[in-house]
């Protein structure tokens, strides 16, 4: 399918088919709260504390979620914390989340091919 915003495919704890948003202007990787069940995310407040936001459609709650594992292609991501809160969608796919510069994005040389709708990434020499 065709999207105008760049998705790829991951895996969440061990579930295929999660697709997220690459946004390279976001700081983290946030997992919607609306699918953290699928991919057996589940909030940590005793541990982080809970946390509030508000936005154009008013306050919700959002929180942090511990070990979560990622694979991105051939790689496999061992996150100690994501931001877990609600992102609603509306992007023509059932999105699992923002992929964010910080905890994935910055790991990776990243190639956008707007004509064959395509992200490729690599990660940097060591």
């Amino acid at each position: 399918e065709e999207f105008d915003r760049p998705f790829v495919e991951t895996s969440v704890n061990g579930r295929p088919g999660c697709y997220f948003l690459v946004d390279t202007g976001a700081y983290a990787t946030f997992i919607a709260a609306e699918r953290a069940r699928e991919v057996n995310v589940t909030i940590n407040s005793a541990r982080f504390g809970s946390q509030m936001g508000s936005g154009l459609s008013g306050a919700f709650a959002s929180g942090v979620a511990a070990d979560v594992t990622m694979v991105l292609g051939n790689t496999r991501l061992n996150m100690q914390t994501v931001q877990v809160t609600p992102l609603g969608g509306g992007w023509g796919l059932p999105s699992y989340g923002i992929l964010g510069r910080r905890d994935v994005l910055d790991l990776f040389a990243m190639w956008f091919d707007y004509k064959a709708n395509t992200v490729a990434f690599a990660p940097y020499d060591k």
